[in-house]
This record gives structure tokens, C-alpha cells and sequence, in this order.
């Protein structure tokens, strides 16, 4: 039997090497197609950064990152996968301290669709429009943020459950409900299958006669440091869970959202990214 136990560990140990050999192979496999991926998209932001100012494709804030994917010959698409082999593009307009959009995903709840709920529920009406009802909230971990002046939200990381949730107060700060929630799970999904590799882009701007203009002037690529990273950031309040949504409820309700998005300061990028020379 002692033999026995001493064929065995040593079969599973070789099989632990082959592997990690196996593995690392992989892993070199993917650095050099991911270096070849880097090279080719320094080479089309050199040909865009030479065509200097640029007048934008779209207007409003999405316009930056709207009018570099269309030079880059990319349409645009809501795919959950990255912009331009295997690298998710973020772009940024110079000496700006605004958030970037990480990825959206909508939260889970007592009910089948939980920001109808949420909407119907804690939403509040449109001053141009009584019959539109809003939910348009920044909400972050530990901070108490107003909606209306009817309720409040706040996050709690819950690590045992594996979930972020939603907590709601009604105006004097007493507590309402923590019903609606987003799993660990999920989020490690939505990080790693998009965001594992990351091309950053700071353009100039400038407007004339009412048109903004882009100058993309500088690239930098970043790697994903890990899951943990991210909940941790959370924990401090770097994360920043945005809800934008709006609605009609009558005999045919009409919901237009632009999903609830997770989203970082540019200037904090680093903490969650780490550079890749």
C-alpha cells in the first residue's frame, strides 16, 4: 500500500509538471500574440496621431472614444468582448478627471427585471415631463448618496455572499431594503473576458464654432492586476456604480435604460491596471 501511495503521488506529480508546462506555454503563446496586438494598434494610433486635430464623429461626451474606433475602422457594437483583438480600448480627453466606463451590468433582485422595480419604486419625476420617472444615481461603497429628497443609496460588499448590494434609506437615513445585488461572480466574468488587457488614449480638445475637435496624442497599455484588486477598490470607494434610467408606467410601461455601469476615476486607472512595456 505505502508503494502504492508512492506510484500514485508520483504520477500526479508529473502530471502538476506537464501541466504547468502546458500552462506556461500558453501563457508565453498569448504574451507574443498579445505583443504582436500592441504593436499593430501603436502602429494605427501613430497614423491617427498624425492627422493631428480631428473634428468628432459624434457629439457629447461619447464622441472621443466614438471618433477613435471609427478611424480605427471598428463599428460600433454592445459585445462583451474586447474592442480590437483581445484589447479593450478606454479614451480620455486631456487633464480631465472624469470616470471611465469599466463595463455595465444590471443588478439582481426579488423581481425578474430589477430596475423596473427599482425605478418604480424609488424613481422620481421629470420636471419637463410629471409622466417620466428617473433614476439617475451615483452610489458608492460605505458613502450615502441622495436620489430625491425621498431616499437614499449606499453599496455594501458582502464577502461571504460573494455579492455587492444596493442599500436603500429613506430621507432621514433609516434603513429601507437590501434586495437588489450583483454576484462576484459575474463581475470577475465581465473583467476578465473584456478588460484582461487595456489600451488608454488622451486626446486634446477643442471646440469651434459649437464642434469639438480630438488630438489623440499619446497610447499606453495596461494589464488587468486581478479580481481582488477590484473588490478592494470597491471597498474604498474608487468603484463607482452609476445607474442611468428612465420610464413611463401606465398600460403599456416603456423603461429606456443605459444600464448601470461600474466605472473608475482615469487618474486611478493604475490602481486596478498595472503597465505593460
Amino acid at each position: 500500500m505505502y508503494h502504492s501511495f508512492i506510484i500514485n503521488y508520483n504520477i500526479f506529480f508529473i502530471f502538476f509538471k506537464e501541466l504547468l508546462f502546458l500552462r506556461s506555454i500558453f501563457n508565453i503563446k498569448e504574451m507574443i500574440v498579445l505583443t504582436y496586438n500592441f504593436k499593430i494598434l501603436k502602429q494605427k494610433f501613430e497614423e491617427i496621431k498624425e492627422m493631428g486635430w480631428i473634428k468628432s464623429y459624434r457629439k457629447g461626451n461619447t464622441g472621443i472614444g466614438y471618433t477613435f474606433e471609427k478611424l480605427l475602422g471598428k463599428e460600433e457594437d454592445a459585445l462583451c468582448l474586447p474592442d480590437f483583438n483581445g484589447i479593450e480600448i478606454k479614451t480620455h480627453r486631456k487633464n480631465s478627471k472624469s470616470y471611465i466606463t469599466l463595463f455595465n451590468y444590471n443588478p439582481i433582485g426579488e423581481s425578474s427585471y430589477e430596475l423596473k422595480r427599482l425605478l418604480k419604486r424609488y424613481g422620481y419625476g421629470n420636471s419637463k415631463n410629471r409622466n417620466i420617472r428617473l433614476l439617475n444615481s451615483d452610489i458608492y461603497y460605505d458613502y450615502i448618496n441622495d436620489v430625491d429628497v425621498n431616499y437614499k443609496f449606499s453599496l455594501r460588499v458582502d464577502d461571504i455572499k460573494q455579492r455587492i448590494y444596493l442599500l436603500v434609506f429613506d430621507r432621514m437615513g433609516l434603513f429601507v431594503e437590501k434586495k437588489a445585488y450583483w454576484t462576484f461572480e459575474t463581475i470577475k466574468n465581465k473583467l476578465y473576458s473584456k478588460l484582461r488587457y487595456l489600451a488608454f488614449v488622451e486626446a486634446d480638445s477643442k471646440f469651434i464654432n459649437g464642434i469639438e475637435y480630438f488630438r489623440y496624442n499619446k497610447i499606453s497599455f495596461y494589464k488587468l492586476k486581478n479580481f481582488e484588486t477590484f473588490i478592494d477598490l470597491a471597498k474604498k470607494a474608487k468603484i463607482k456604480v452609476s445607474f442611468l434610467i428612465s420610464g413611463v408606467f401606465g398600460d403599456d410601461d416603456n423603461i429606456n435604460s443605459h444600464g448601470t455601469s461600474f466605472s473608475i476615476k482615469s487618474e486611478n486607472i493604475n490602481l486596478l491596471f498595472e503597465p505593460v512595456e
